[in-house]
């Protein structure tokens, strides 16, 4: 009976726990459109401004086109760029590197890329992973000064630092959905570009404009996230459910050896109980004998 209850309980924790954690998922991704990066009107592309005395990019940047808008503009980022160069070059070897100079450069002059549906052209940002930046803030001991986790902007909570892939909507264009990769600036040299947002190293594609994806594209965007969705449901239930199992299965165990316990405890208490009335027997009949 005690058994049959621990079952009952585990079997209704499951339901509970495994039914908030796959609604938390559905709803993560039925809301999927609120994790879509804004395109801002005002974006466009510009030529890399230039370097100065005190710091140079343009040896770190595989591109020289960059990314501009009204409320994000090259002479902030440079003389940002001025006031760390000179930082990073006075710290130890592990920050003075240069994959954390590429990080902060590519973070403060971001890659431009145009997309055209023939009406109108778009422009946006290619940015820098996240763990290039966990990276780099790691080996320069500045992670109380600068947080990796922040996001795009105040009206967007979109992540300032991707993961991996993040997206655009272009559905107000008449277009699909436009996945882009976020850039690994520790893996990629400086004379290299990366194959999957279509750029070119010596800057030649400069004036390039890319068709904006079709609709199919946000279909297949819709078809990739209902896999990782279903995906990760099965993981947690798995999760969850082997545990589970493998407790009732102990349990289980442990009530089967203690009945059997009981049982050959009982079965000894009754042959010594028979072995001790045959004895008692014995002795009452044989003066009869006698």
């Amino acid at each position: 009976m005690r058994l049959i209850s621990v079952f009952i309980f585990f079997i209704y924790f499951f339901n509970e726990i495994n039914g908030s954690i796959l609604s938390s998922s559905s709803s993560s991704t039925s809301s999927s459109s609120e994790d879509y990066y804004p395109t801002e009107s005002s974006g466009r592309c510009a030529d890399y401004i230039g370097d100065t005395n005190l710091s140079n990019c343009s040896i770190y940047l595989p591109y020289k086109r960059i990314y501009i808008s009204d409320t994000f503009n090259q002479t902030k980022s440079l003389e940002t760029a001025n006031q760390m160069f000179p930082l990073i070059q006075s710290m130890g070897s592990s920050c003075n590197q240069p994959s954390v100079f590429k990080t902060l450069c590519s973070y403060l002059f971001p890659e431009c890329q145009l997309y055209t549906n023939n009406k109108v052209v778009v422009a946006v940002p290619v940015l820098t992973c996240y763990e290039e930046c966990e990276q780099s803030v790691s080996f320069c001991n500045a992670k109380n000064f600068f947080n990796c986790n922040q996001t795009f902007s105040e009206s967007a909570s979109v992540p300032r630092f991707p993961v991996d892939s993040y997206y655009y909507n272009f559905e107000e264009y008449q277009s699909g959905i436009l996945d882009l990769k976020c850039r690994n600036t520790f893996n990629e040299d400086s004379d290299s570009r990366n194959n999957n947002n279509n750029t070119s190293s010596d800057g030649s594609n400069s004036n390039n404009v890319t068709p904006m994806p079709t609709e199919t594209s946000s279909e297949e965007h819709e078809y990739n996230n209902s896999h990782r969705s279903l995906a990760f449901k099965v993981f947690i239930t798995l999760c969850i459910t082997v545990p589970i199992i493998l407790i009732i299965a102990l349990i289980w165990y442990n009530f089967k050896r203690r009945a059997n316990k009981l049982k050959k405890l009982q079965e000894q208490q009754y042959n010594q109980q028979q072995h001790n009335h045959t004895i008692n027997m014995e002795n009452e009949e044989t003066p009869l004998l006698k």
